[in-house]
């Protein structure tokens, strides 16, 4: 349990350290978030039989406003279409999509995408997007424990270090239930003291192994020798495992609290609304987050009452199966798709729609479209962003 002043301080730090890595000027304003999830898995954890869920891409998101809005509810159930059903409650990303769809940019081609893009756009409404993928947020902490105090200063900047990552998340993931098993055999990330060099030893030797193309193979030996480095110090010193120790055995990920949490900490002028996510509210109840000042700033609400949240689910569906989707194609084969659309089809459009939404938000505030992926991921999505801008 923090004390609830605490909390303030943990706020203030965490909006000066997002103001210190990133072009920030509308944290201080007060602006009107709403929030829902797509791809909540909840929680990301080892079990005998490898991870109780695939990799995803869980996403947070939803829409935001400048002020108060008072959005009708006929209104936006009449243009999409849900108003000769009595019993309809609440719409969905389920809701829109096209059926028999199999792949994301069928499932956009639909009128309801079509008139709901121009909804937001016309009710000045911005979308805000934060997706992280799971394994790849699992796995960094090992790169980042290795690398401190092994590798040269010079390349301790945030491309590398980003390069490094990216390139030791393909090589595990290539081997997903390899790694699934040997990181239950060590309770990762608990790691144990008298196991932790062994724990190193099975990552060096897998690397030593694996087959890697000619432009990686420097990166891998300097990933390798960065292993050695801190083996060695581990063997002649007092020097541990401090980010893959003292964690709870068996679990990567225990909620996504932090990514709840962060914008309500950077935007601290600002309200936000979420969809009711029982384990969420649960958490910040046992931390005394919901106890603290902080409270003020946010709160759950069911989305059968309100249209804002509704709209966020659509959002959050969006941006999950668009990453899922990016995350098994290539750039080259993204970019031939979208080129060869006809440009006159709904399919284009509404992802043109989609892509102006995502330049609105760039160019009110770049920080409100957070990615917690690997980098080639994000570079398959700036090169889609990129046939259109």
């Amino acid at each position: 349990m923090i004390k609830g002043d605490s909390w303030e301080i943990i706020s203030s730090k965490i909006k000066e350290s997002a103001k210190y890595i990133s072009d920030l000027r509308k944290s201080d304003e007060e602006l009107f978030f709403y929030y829902d999830e797509s791809n909540n898995i909840r929680k990301y954890i080892l079990k005998s039989t490898g991870f109780n869920n695939d990799n995803v891409n869980f996403s947070l998101a939803g829409v935001f406003s400048t002020e108060e809005k008072d959005i009708s509810k006929e209104e936006l159930y009449d243009l999409l279409g849900f108003t000769n059903n009595a019993n309809f409650k609440e719409f969905k990303f389920k809701h829109f999509i096209k059926k028999n769809s199999h792949t994301f940019f069928e499932m956009i081609d639909t009128d309801k995408f079509t008139n709901l893009f121009k909804f937001i756009k016309d009710k000045n409404l911005y979308i805000h997007v934060s997706i992280l993928n799971v394994f790849y947020y699992g796995i960094v902490d090992i790169v980042d424990e290795i690398i401190h105090d092994t590798i040269t200063p010079m390349k301790l900047n945030k491309v590398y270090v980003g390069e490094l990552k990216e390139f030791v998340y393909s090589k595990m993931f290539l081997e997903y239930n390899r790694f699934s098993e040997m990181f239950y055999d060590f309770h990762y990330p608990n790691i144990k003291e008298a196991d932790s060099i062994q724990f190193l030893e099975n990552i060096k030797e897998y690397f030593e192994t694996v087959s890697i193309g000619v432009s990686k193979r420097e990166l891998n030996k300097e990933w390798l020798g960065c292993i050695k480095k801190k083996m060695d110090c581990m063997k002649s010193s007092t020097d541990k495992l401090v980010l893959l120790a003292h964690n709870q055995d068996d679990i990567l990920i225990e909620n996504f609290s932090e990514l709840y949490s962060h914008k309500i900490f950077v935007y601290d002028k600002s309200i936000h609304l979420f969809d009711e996510e029982t384990v969420i509210e649960e958490h910040w109840c046992q931390t005394g987050m919901s106890k603290s000042t902080i409270k003020d700033r946010y709160n759950f609400e069911s989305s059968e009452k309100n249209i804002m949240l509704q709209i966020s689910d659509v959002i959050a569906g969006i941006f999950a199966k668009l990453f899922d989707y990016m995350a098994c194609k290539s750039i080259y084969n993204l970019k031939s798709t979208v080129t060869e659309m006809d440009k006159n089809s709904r399919q284009y459009k509404n992802l043109k729609l989609l892509m102006e939404l995502i330049n609105r938000t760039e160019l009110f505030e770049s920080y409100l479209l957070n990615f917690t992926v690997p980098t080639s991921l994000h570079k398959k999505f700036i090169e889609l962003y990129n046939c259109f801008y």
